[in-house]
């Protein structure tokens, strides 16, 4: 976890999120795609990621993760003093933005 100190060239949880949300988007618009191999294949199902990304949009809403990084209440306010529990979130969102650019 040294990789997610809290210096300044760490992107906030904000940003994290919004890049996992853009990241989400591409991945369903190269899904959505007439000749989409995995689709064809049924090697995934277009139903179920849409889900995931609605899951992945109300988890944003319900934690403030949506909201500015410097805005009350934020998810990045409310773990200002939990460094544990924020570098596990941050993990947690870079992985899944890595994930979802190897899905593209």
């Amino acid at each position: 976890m040294e990789s997610l100190s809290t210096d300044t060239n760490t992107p906030s949880l904000s940003e994290l999120y919004r890049e996992c949300i853009q990241s989400f988007r591409r991945f369903l618009l190269a899904l959505s795609e007439k000749d989409s191999y995995v689709i064809r294949l049924k090697q995934v199902h277009l139903p179920e990621i849409l889900e995931e990304y609605g899951r992945t949009k109300i988890w944003g809403d319900q934690t403030k993760a949506d909201l500015p990084a410097r805005a009350r209440g934020s998810l990045d306010d409310t773990l200002r003093h939990d460094d544990e529990l924020k570098h596990l979130v941050q993990a947690i969102l870079v992985r899944l933005r890595a994930l979802l650019g190897q899905g593209k």
